[in-house]
């Protein structure tokens, strides 16, 4: 579950960046 949460706030993070 760690993995996935930690994927999912770098998605987040990356779709910030990236907008």
């Amino acid at each position: 579950m760690a993995v996935c949460t930690s994927r999912g706030l770098n998605t987040i993070l990356i779709t910030t960046e990236s907008g």
